[in-house]
């Protein structure tokens, strides 16, 4: 499974920090935290993480994924 992270500020985002959550009927299955030190969204731009979990991810009906942004750092410089 793909996601697209839109970066539509004028700062470079750095190491992203993240979380992927599964949902079926209104409920949490699962959620999954990571972090990825030399992720970089540059401004006005997008970029795409894949899912470690996508052959699982596929098999499975009725789940939905949503990709979360839980914290990043901006360069000040």
């Amino acid at each position: 499974m793909i996601f697209e992270i839109e970066n539509k500020s004028n700062v470079k985002w750095e190491n992203l920090s993240y979380e992927l959550v599964s949902i079926q009927d209104d409920t949490m299955l699962e959620v999954k935290t990571g972090h990825i030190y030399n992720w970089i969204v540059q401004p006005n731009s997008s970029s795409y993480y894949l899912s470690v979990d996508s052959d699982r991810v596929g098999a499975t009906e009725g789940i939905t994924w949503e990709l979360k942004i839980k914290n990043l750092k901006v360069p000040l410089f």
